[in-house]
């Protein structure tokens, strides 16, 4: 990876010539919130596809999968692979990308996430976790990844889907999937996704893929899947990065009737425009500046039947309130694997009747498709008092002076149908932003390009009020008066060494030249970035009223409206009433400052209340104070044998994902007793849900000794031709190992002769585990010391076929023969001078004789 080296040409922003021109694209840290698409809601009918393959890597990467990868010039690239990350994994599954501009490390939100699934995480692949570390990491770019199935048979199956959920953030790179129907001897088709996903954007976290293969893959018997990352495209001097994630991988059958929306080359699925689909879109309107909303959808027949009768629909609500139901011109047929347009779909006109947050609630429907199996999507836009801008109500990245620099700028324009007095303007800011720079508004009727006087102007500090409310007013206090027609809001970053990162809506198409950025790096004024939608409408609106003289306008109070909030918030004071010298009240206000904790979750009204030429005037907004998250934690404590290996703690709490703290926690979600120390230890538990707000609880974890175990028993040496000897130990219950030990019995010709070791294991309660040792001897006892004197007897033949003959014995002597389990045995023995054994009735072994 080298070092980004613009190569842009000059840029001449004093005229009129201007012309799309796109700025460089640098790589950047990921700071926006992930985004989550809507979860289609299905039928039974619809859930009951026939899965004739699948994979959800529940136990890691199938043996019969491989995993290679690759570099430009096609040599194998052994680092160069695709991870698996599951839940005994290290990092796991609830770890995303570890590159150094991969942060927070978000993973997939795929259904079965939590039992595993893979990842090819470029950026850590270059630069080994360390942000600028370019070329380090153990396999720099440019790579490719290959992740490649086994042998899948569909024989018997002509009308196949692939589908499968993936996760991906994209610099320079492809993501495809190659299809073999020949056992992998050539791989001459493939499909890609994340196609739409431009420079330094991210997918959905829950995003899903759908192809239909059969013109490929249908009723062959040799097919292979290979998921690639292609690393190699080039993005000015850079390859790669940043991540791709794929998990839930499934072949169905396809089905008869299905519609789905597909993505145009505009980026565009599901869309909202107010007079023609080519000019900008106003996401936030007032009601002296409302005008009608037209929606329409690109989508295809994904099915094997034609549909007839293929529409959209579309559902306005105003909160919770259906409000009307649009819908476009039926198709009378389309024919399976045809396409229609925005143009071709596009609904009757829409007027809100009411200021409002409004909902359009699209659907894909036919003659055999019924609501509750369509596609669905939904749009958010704003009717206000007196807001109005481009922007729809979608934080989807930010753009600031990290990107654009200090006195970086944005432009966006704004297009009223009504004279409107204009008493300031609103940008809404993340939370990432610094307090102590400043914002310079410019209101003015020319493009920047033309570097017009403006009309209005403000500057404005950032307290940590603004960054609280996410939103940073300014006051025009000439107030002027536009004419209908199209006009400029333009905020200057006047940060010093503060940042400053304005929110930036890509969730809706926007046409060139309708949002301009100035860079001071290569001073100059651009539509954005190429292929890509980091920059493409600023959250700025300006701020009328529903007069045209200045005088009448200041007749009524406005207040601005707020940002969702979290119960466990502190108190912040409230902004956005104007004019400005007014007072709030409200659940939870006192003094100017909200307190969401006293009214806790749920929608409260806040009332801004000023005095204006004598007369009271108030504006109402309401507050939405979302729930902290239910964490559902141990109540005794948790068990963890001291000694034993570090323990994972997630199991033990819900929902899963957070952060613990405490003596013993090492790692993640680890705790090591070894760290820890006997007794318990209070562990904290920290829990931030998708609507970022938290919850914190706690719980124990007690550090237990092992169980003391003994083995009761005194004797520890015998003959080899002993009896079975019984073990016993304390406490009871545990199990005894060992040479010659059979259940807690001891077989000590079994053993055999020499030194052994009895172990005796017990688990308590806790799962803890403790034992002791018994060394034992086994000796053959057939030497006699007696009276000082040694006795030798001779055995001979030996070994022989059963007749052995005893030299050296009294004839008195008693004689034992034994065989090898320790056995007596009935010999024939005579006495002729010499002693005489026939063991030939026995079968041959090993025996012993005890004289």
């Amino acid at each position: 990876m080298k070092k980004i080296l613009p190569t842009l040409s000059l840029v001449f922003s004093g005229s009129l010539l201007f012309s799309q021109n796109t700025a460089p694209s640098v790589l950047s840290i990921e700071t926006s919130p992930p985004q989550v698409t809507a979860q289609q809601e299905t039928s039974a009918a619809r859930t009951q596809a026939t899965i004739i393959w699948s994979e959800d890597f529940a136990n890691g990467i199938p043996s019969t999968w491989t995993n290679l990868g690759q570099r430009a010039n096609g040599n194998l690239y052994p680092n160069s692979v695709w991870e698996y990350r599951g839940p005994l994994t290290n990092p796991n599954s609830n770890v995303g990308s570890r590159g150094g501009y991969g942060a927070p490390g978000t993973p997939i939100n795929s259904p079965t996430r939590a039992n595993g699934f893979m990842i090819f995480d470029s950026d850590y692949l270059d630069n080994g976790g360390v942000a600028g570390n370019f070329g380090l990491g153990s396999a720099p770019t440019p790579h490719i990844g290959r992740l490649t199935t086994e042998t899948i048979d569909l024989s018997n199956h002509p009308f196949v889907k692939l589908e499968f959920n993936y996760y991906l953030r994209n610099f320079a790179s492809r993501f495809g999937v190659a299809i073999s129907v020949n056992n992998g001897g050539s791989w001459l088709d493939t499909v890609y996704f994340g196609t739409t996903i431009g420079v330094n954007e991210s997918s959905a976290i829950n995003a899903k893929a759908e192809f239909d293969i059969s013109a490929i893959a249908g009723g062959q018997s040799q097919v292979q899947l290979r998921f690639v990352y292609d690393g190699t495209p080039t993005q000015g001097s850079n390859t790669g990065y940043y991540f791709c994630q794929i998990d839930d991988i499934k072949i169905t059958e396809l089905p008869a009737h299905r519609l789905v929306p597909f993505t145009d080359s505009e980026g565009i699925r599901f869309d909202v425009w107010n007079n023609n689909p080519s000019e900008m879109r106003h996401g936030y309107v007032s009601t002296r500046q409302n005008r009608s909303f037209r929606f329409g959808a690109n989508f295809l027949n994904f099915g094997t039947s034609a549909q007839t009768n293929a529409r959209l629909e579309v559902d306005v609500y105003n909160g919770a309130s259906l409000i009307q139901t649009l819908q476009s011109a039926p198709f009378g047929a389309l024919a399976s694997g045809d396409t229609a347009r925005i143009a071709q779909t596009t609904t009757n006109a829409f007027l809100p009747p009411s200021p409002g947050v409004y909902t359009a609630a699209y659907r894909i429907v036919s003659d055999s498709i019924p609501i509750a199996d369509a596609e669905k999507d939904t749009i958010v836009f704003v009717v206000s008092p007196n807001q109005t801008g481009q922007h729809f109500p979608y934080f989807s990245n930010t753009i600031g002076t990290p990107q654009l620099g200090n006195l970086g700028r944005v432009s966006s324009q704004f297009r009223l149908v009504n004279q409107e007095v204009v008493l300031g303007a609103i940008a809404g800011i993340a939370n990432t932003t610094n307090t102590g720079g400043r914002l310079i508004f410019k209101l003015h009727t020319a493009s920047p390009l033309t570097n017009p006087i403006p009309l209005a102007i403000d500057t404005v500090t950032i307290t940590a009020a603004h960054v609280a409310a996410q939103a940073v007013t300014a006051t025009f206090s000439n107030a002027p008066i536009l004419p209908a027609g199209t006009h400029y809001l333009t905020v200057e970053f006047d940060g010093g060494t503060s940042t400053i990162n304005l929110i930036n809506d890509a969730r809706v198409w926007a046409p060139p030249l309708a949002n301009l950025m100035y860079l001071t790096s290569q001073p100059g004024w651009y539509t954005g970035y190429q292929n890509s939608r980091q920059f493409n409408i600023p959250h700025l609106r300006i701020i009328g009223c529903n007069d045209t003289a200045t005088g009448a306008c200041q007749n009524f109070a406005t207040l601005s409206a707020f940002q969702s909030v979290c119960a466990t918030d502190p108190a912040f004071p409230l902004t956005g009433g104007m004019p400005a010298g007014g007072t709030y009240s409200g659940p939870g206000v006192s003094a100017g400052q909200f307190d969401p904790s006293i009214p806790g979750a749920g929608s409260h009204t806040i009332t801004y209340t000023v005095n204006i030429n004598g007369n009271p005037q108030s504006a109402t907004q309401t507050i939405e104070v979302k729930a902290s998250p239910n964490l559902n934690l141990p109540t005794s404590p948790v068990a963890v044998c001291s000694g034993g290996n570090p323990v994972s703690l997630f199991p033990f709490v819900q929902p899963g994902g957070g952060t613990f703290s405490g003596t013993g926690i090492t790692t993640g979600n680890l705790f090591d007793p070894n760290v820890a120390g006997g007794g318990i230890q209070t562990i904290s538990y920290e829990y931030t849900d998708p609507d970022g707000c938290t919850n914190t609880g706690t719980f124990s974890v007690n550090v237990v000794a092992p169980p003391t175990v003994n083995i009761t028993n005194t004797v520890s040496s015998f003959c080899i031709y002993n009896d079975t000897v019984t073990l016993s130990g304390t406490p009871t219950g545990g199990n005894f190992s060992g040479p010659g030990v059979i259940g807690n019995q001891f077989v000590p010709a079994l053993a055999g002769i020499g030194t052994h070791p009895v172990v005796y294991s017990f688990t308590d309660g806790n799962g803890c585990e403790g034992s002791d040792l018994l060394m034992v001897d086994v000796d053959s006892c057939l030497s006699i010391l007696s009276f000082g004197q040694k006795i030798t007897i001779e055995v001979f033949p030996n070994p022989s076929t059963g007749i052995f003959t005893l030299k050296g014995v009294d004839e008195n002597a008693d004689v034992v023969i034994r065989n090898a389990l320790g056995q007596e045995i009935n010999a024939e023995i005579s006495r002729r001078g010499e002693l005489n054994i026939d063991l030939s009735n026995q079968p041959a072994g090993i025996y012993f004789i005890r004289v």
